[in-house]
């Protein structure tokens, strides 16, 4: 985070390091409060957005009720209430599922080979054809439309009460419903076919001489229209691909199709009417009333309260529509400030205090050097760790976060509802990229997401957005493995995750689309662990520490890389270590850095330090700078573009706040996978000693989250190999050492090697063995 004092992109910045005195501070006292994602209002918003929507509408439909009061209408419109819901709803209900069920009769009574079966399904396809048939009676009846009988001497009028006209039914024909189908059906192609072309060469009428029931059918008829061409596209698609429809499939289909239909149809009953009528008047009366008769309009209270109530609806949408635009429009500015900053501002990482300096001469620290430190938290956090039911899991951490980060958005209707994503499959790595780039962080964390692959059929219901995070992610890590190659990750001396240096010899619009998507990837990662998507990526300790701001130490060092831990810091820091050291090298140790696979010219740790002498005296500060330099030496402005996206979306604040520490995030990003405990102990070498027994006891008593924290803290990565332990290299092992049962287990994770004490009791395994899973500083040093 960025100081106070520095006026640049508050909320955001480098973690800063005490050895560059030119960097902000680091303080907590002195970075910047999380503040609202959402910005001041002026106070005119505040006045629009003080209702939603919905209870906008609600409060007009309100004042229609009070009109229908005033105006004595009440009682005749609750009639057209009472008539609707019980054609429009009831009836239509019970029309659909005997519907349904008739047709399921149906097929059963093809596949009957039992005479009594054949007669049951017989009568009960009777009765369920003769249900439907009589509420298709009953609904013209309550509406009036036409009913024929067959023979019209004999039964005048339908006569549907009782058990007797419910079986009688038959003697009627729905005829007018029967129209009204028809006509919903074929009414959008008559008005395509027929009406437009007319009204195009001035031969008919467009608006006028057409009656409202025609207009309805057309728009009910309309939105049925799209859904049948795709389901007849669906159709021909499956039997060309050679796949069987199902039942199942059909009646989604046909769900969907009335679905559809039905809010047309609905919002189109007479009681609604009477509604839309009320709301269109006042503002028909008020412009008549001004614009041709130049007088007052002719409107009760409640038609102007209603005319308020939706002039305020609208400006509320155009404030809407405007601060949607126009954060859009400054998303792109937003984010070039803040990756500029982050190419000004190169990443230091922060050490933590007494660096190098508690060696005991040995160049190592000791158990109890290390117990000391962390004394703190071994009291805190001892009785949290001896049972698991008070452990906060995993699960709980990531509501946590998300909750925090919906409150730290704002949840009102001027940001945006959902986060929307068109991709190229074959270019998927490119265009999620440029995608996340040029979203607004309010999009990023919309309620809802959706993911659409262009060329593909298919809507995203959750499906499409895992595929789309996997597919990234496999992207991300396809080339990590070569060292020359050109990918936006590479792997590190530990096998994890970093990123890849940018060269400097390319053009400077390919180096700023390299610095652009690191930012884009760091957005990513944020955006995997808001919506609760973990991704096959994996990444070092010390990363999770640079997002977290945790200070780094020596036991971070030695993890990433423990040849380079004894041949450059444990060789100098030990008693006589450093002449022993420029024996072996043939000259005298300068402050230059260690040359690495990515890096692998050496640079000065401070200036001038190419012709400084490293001494006993300055060899603490040496060892700072060089394990320093190690971390992020040459890659300081990819690691500071790839955080700036991360707190782009998921704030470095936030997170401390909700007491996410390194090992729960790296959970949070990588997710917890299913571990087969017996395949973990077929794959692994293990000593045949009693708490070595203990521990696969353990283990299997695990849950699956303390399975995969164990899992990390062996082997540096919560996931595993696509092939699962089999594919582990090296070989996963247990080994129990002669030391101490005071000393916490030890964890080497090059090697995947977990050195376990003596213990002389399982429940002191189990208590040392979590303690150290939770602990960061848990790794102790050999």
């Amino acid at each position: 985070y960025m100081s106070a004092s520095d006026p640049q992109l508050p909320g955001h910045g480098p973690v800063s390091s005490s050895l560059d005195p030119e960097s902000p501070p680091s303080a907590a006292g002195e970075r910047q409060a999380l503040l609202p994602r959402t910005r001041a209002r002026p106070f005119y918003a505040d006045c629009l957005l003080v209702m939603t929507a919905r209870q906008l509408w609600l409060l007009i439909f309100c004042l229609f009720l009070v009109h229908l009061f005033v105006s004595k209408q009440f009682s005749a419109w609750g009639s057209m209430v009472e008539e609707s819901l019980l054609a429009d709803v009831v009836y239509v209900f019970v029309l659909l599922v005997s519907l349904i069920l008739a047709w399921l009769a149906s097929a059963q009574l093809k596949s009957a080979t039992h005479p009594c079966s054949f007669v049951l399904l017989l009568v009960w396809f009777f009765f369920v054809t003769t249900s439907a048939w009589h509420s298709m009676l009953k609904i013209c009846v309550i509406h009036g439309l036409d009913t024929t009988c067959w023979h019209s001497s004999a039964c005048p009028e339908p006569k549907l009460e009782g058990f007797g006209g419910f079986i009688a039914c038959w003697a009627w024909v729905p005829l007018g419903l029967l129209r009204c189908i028809w006509g919903t059906w074929w009414r959008p192609w008559w008005f395509v076919l027929s009406v437009l072309p007319r009204a195009c060469i001035g031969r008919g009428p467009l608006w006028e001489g057409i009656p409202w029931w025609q207009w309805r059918e057309l728009l009910v008829g309309g939105t049925l229209m799209p859904s049948s061409i795709i389901f007849v596209a669906w159709l021909l698609f499956f039997e060309r691909s050679g796949s069987t429809v199902s039942l199942a499939h059909i009646g989604l289909f046909a769900s969907l199709g009335v679905f559809v239909a039905a809010i047309p149809f609905y919002l189109t009953t007479e009681p609604m009417l009477e509604f839309w009528g009320f709301v269109a008047r006042p503002p028909k009366e008020l412009v008549h009333a001004v614009a041709w008769r130049h007088e007052a309009p002719r409107l009760s209270v409640e038609e102007w309260l209603a005319l308020f109530v939706m002039f305020w609806w609208l400006c509320r949408l155009a404030y809407i529509a405007a601060s949607l635009r126009l954060e859009e429009w400054n998303a792109r500015q937003q984010v070039e400030e803040g990756l500029r900053y982050a190419l000004e501002h190169p990443f230091r990482a922060e050490l933590e205090s007494g660096f190098g300096l508690d060696s005991g001469g040995s160049g190592t620290p000791s158990g109890a050097s290390l117990l000391q430190r962390t004394g703190g938290l071994l009291h805190r956090t001892w009785s949290g760790v001896v049972g698991t039911a008070s452990l906060q899991t995993s699960t709980e951490k990531r509501k946590r976060v998300r909750e925090a980060c919906r409150e730290w958005r704002g949840n009102d209707d001027a940001l945006p509802s959902s986060l929307s994503l068109k991709v190229r499959r074959t270019q998927v790595l490119e265009e999620s990229m440029n995608a996340l780039y040029g979203k607004t962080v309010s999009e990023l964390l919309a309620p809802s997401m959706s993911v659409k692959f262009v060329g593909e059929m298919g809507v995203d219901a959750g499906g499409l957005s895992r595929d789309w995070f996997e597919s990234v992610a496999r992207a991300l890590a396809e080339g990590a493995d070569d060292v020359r190659g050109s990918s936006l990750l590479a792997y590190g001396p530990d096998q994890t995750l970093v990123p890849r240096p940018v060269p400097a010899s390319g053009s400077n619009k390919e180096t700023q689309a390299k610095f652009r998507a690191l930012l884009s990837v760091g957005r990513f990662l944020g955006l995997a662990i808001y919506r609760e998507q973990p991704v096959p990526l994996s990444f070092s300790l010390v990363a999770y520490k640079y997002i977290l701001g945790v200070p780094v130490g020596m036991a971070d060092v030695q993890r990433l890389d423990p040849d380079f831990f004894r041949g450059r810091v444990e060789a100098v820091l030990k008693k006589g270590g450093l002449k022993e050291l420029e024996e072996a090298l043939g000259e005298p140790l300068h402050f230059t850095s260690a040359p690495t696979e990515l890096s692998p010219e050496p640079v000065e740790l401070k200036p001038g330090g190419a012709s400084i002498a490293v001494t006993d005296e300055n060899k603490t500060e040496y060892v700072q700078l060089l394990c320093e330099a190690y971390l992020c030496g040459g890659i300081r402005r990819e690691i500071q573009c790839l955080l700036r996206g991360f707190w782009d979306v998921l704030p470095q604040e936030l997170l401390k706040r909700c007491q996410v520490t390194p090992r729960e995030l790296s959970l949070l990003v990588s997710g917890i996978r299913n571990l087969d405990v017996e395949d973990w102990f077929g794959f692994s070498r293990c000593d045949d000693h009693a708490v070595a027994r203990w521990f696969w006891e353990i283990v299997r008593d695990f849950n699956e989250e303390q399975r995969c924290m164990l899992l990390h803290f062996a082997t540096g990565s919560s996931r595993l190999p696509l092939g699962g332990f089999a594919e582990l290299q090296p070989t996963f092992c247990v080994t129990v050492s002669h030391g101490s049962e005071d000393r916490l287990p030890v964890a080497h994770t090059c090697s995947n090697q977990l050195v376990l004490q003596p213990y002389t009791s399982k429940e002191q395994l189990r208590e040392k063995l979590l303690l150290a899973m939770e602990s960061a500083e848990s790794f102790e040093l050999v």
